[in-house]
């Protein structure tokens, strides 16, 4: 599986077991939490955004 796709879905999980205007950590926090590169973690984040999130 791609790194993206795994995190994409942590993402996923995060926003719907949160409230509504819950805050997602930022995208170096996230780099740094899942040991992953911005590349990835923007990807993710391009893909969440395309699907509504």
């Amino acid at each position: 599986m791609f790194k993206y796709i795994e995190i994409k879905s942590i993402l996923k999980k995060i926003i719907d077991n949160n409230e509504p205007h819950y805050k997602l950590p930022s995208r170096n926090e996230i780099i740094k939490m899942y040991n992953v590169s911005d590349i990835t973690v923007r990807k993710a984040l391009e893909e969440l955004l395309r699907e509504g999130y």
